[in-house]
């Protein structure tokens, strides 16, 4: 209940879903993530999406590994911080999700000529970050 009164103050009126999905679903952004706020080690500001974070971050896991790779980076840094979520991851997976609603139309899309069923070959590329984290020790890996 504590959260819906944090809610009520970040928001100025009541207003229908509609409404929400018109005011921040429709300011576009261009890149899933912006520039990653440092962490506040004793930031006291608990994230209004915390106890859901990790439904939402495995759904963004699925997502990601079946159609969208361009969310791979984010998905690992919001899937990082599930234990321990913050206003900040707030703010990231809102930015992720404005980004998702405004590219529905990407994906990876596979198709196969029938007669080239034999010579079908699938190569995937890996990137890896090496522990390139400030925040923590571990690396950062995607693929495409």
């Amino acid at each position: 209940m504590d959260k819906m009164r944090n809610m009520e103050t970040i928001f100025e009126y009541e207003e229908t879903d509609a409404k929400f999905c018109e005011r921040v679903l429709m300011r576009k952004v261009s890149t899933p993530i912006g520039a990653v706020e440092p962490d506040r080690p004793n930031d006291p500001e608990d994230g209004l999406f915390g106890e859901k974070s990790r439904e939402y971050v495995g759904s963004l896991l699925w997502l990601m590994r079946g159609s969208r790779p361009d969310i791979a980076y984010v998905t690992g840094v919001l899937g990082r911080r599930v234990s321990r979520w913050k206003r900040k991851e707030d703010r990231i997976l809102d930015r992720l999700m404005r980004y998702l609603f405004h590219t529905s139309e990407r994906g990876l899309h596979y198709m196969l000529n029938p007669a080239d069923r034999g010579e079908l070959t699938i190569l995937n590329f890996v990137d890896a970050d090496h522990a390139g984290s400030d925040d923590s020790p571990k690396s950062t890996s995607g693929w495409v």
